[in-house]
């Protein structure tokens, strides 16, 4: 019968065996080779950390925005807009998209702060809409006028300085509301 003591003891000398033969591979390694899968190896340790720690950020409040996620919503939304004689702004977004995280908070207030609809389509939830516009790139942003006629002109890009300008091309005008 084999012991308690005998199977440790063989553990053990496999392990030492296995830890040499370990050594003596990454000691063959290129230095260059070596310090860089260190520092793969570092930055995954370190992201690891600082994911177990991180605070989630926080969600966006939507304010006056309003989320198409199909086309009869969206066929809705601009009918609304046609009828109360409004140009509606659409943000063509994704989740994924960091631009369009970072814009999102900008656009929220100019929905409150614009005469405007302010409509906003995931691509990957509604891309029967998004493909319909022609978007290739996140965020885009597409515009209606007032009578319900779809501009030609779209904006590529977290540029609000541009959507400003558009929404007073369209004649839209800047409210007193403040968001808060």
């Amino acid at each position: 019968m084999v012991s308690a003591t005998t199977i440790a003891d063989g553990a053990r000398e496999t392990f030492l065996s296995l830890r040499a033969n370990a050594e003596a591979y990454w000691e063959g390694l290129p230095r260059q080779l070596r310090f860089f899968l260190m520092w793969v190896m570092f930055r995954i340790i370190g992201s690891t950390i600082r994911g177990m720690f991180a605070k989630p950020a926080p969600p966006v409040e939507k304010k006056n925005v309003i989320e198409c996620a199909t086309v009869e919503e969206f066929e809705a939304e601009l009918a609304r807009a046609k009828k109360e004689k409004k140009p509606v702004v659409v943000d063509f977004t994704a989740t994924w998209c960091g631009p369009c995280r970072r814009v999102a908070p900008t656009f929220a207030n100019m929905s409150e702060e614009y005469d405007a609809v302010f409509l906003k389509v995931d691509v990957d939830k509604n891309s029967e809409v998004s493909g319909a516009h022609g978007v290739v790139a996140m965020p885009t942003f597409a515009f209606y006028t007032a009578t319900g006629d779809r501009c030609s002109e779209s904006i590529r890009g977290a540029n609000i300085p541009k959507v400003e300008e558009m929404l007073a091309k369209l004649g839209c005008v800047r409210s007193d509301k403040k968001s808060a």
